[in-house]
């Protein structure tokens, strides 16, 4: 598949990200961006954190969301304000291969079961290598929802 973003410098990356999320309302410097590596194969998953700035407890909602097919966190810049304002603890998730996440090698000789159980499994790495999330909600886009479903199928 190549990688989409090779040659692409982190600063230009982070500019158009900065771009992006200035049309949602809140501070550039509300969001922590990282790479999340899950794998021993250098492959890592783009994370967009933002957390409430008032009210913030140990039980404050988490949500996780992953966007449609070939897109990125960045699709949901309209509405991330008004999720961080209602108290939710909002974390953006690009799918593996998509955004400015890495661009592993993928058998497109797959069944559909098995291309099911890579998407699930790309989920399941990312959440224990960002911090071994217990609780929170799964939502998603398009794609992105139907991974959410096989995952909640497979993880409930």
């Amino acid at each position: 598949m190549g990688n989409f973003w090779k040659g692409v410098s982190d600063e230009k990356l982070q500019e158009a990200e900065r771009r992006i999320f200035s049309y949602s309302g809140l501070n550039y410097d509300e969001f922590k961006i990282t790479n999340v590596h899950i794998d021993d194969n250098g492959n890592y998953v783009r994370t967009i954190d933002i957390r409430p700035t008032t009210g913030k407890t140990d039980e404050t909602p988490v949500v996780v969301m992953l966007h449609g097919y070939g897109a990125s966190g960045g699709i949901f810049y309209k509405i991330v304000k008004q999720i961080v304002d209602a108290g939710i603890h909002l974390i953006l998730v690009d799918v593996l291969g998509m955004g400015a996440s890495s661009r592993p090698e993928f058998n497109e000789d797959l069944t559909a079961d098995q291309a099911d159980d890579f998407f699930v499994d790309f989920i399941e790495k990312w959440r224990i290598a960002y911090g071994d999330l217990k609780d929170f909600f799964l939502a998603g886009h398009s794609f992105g929802g139907y991974m959410c479903g096989h995952y909640a199928m497979r993880y409930p």
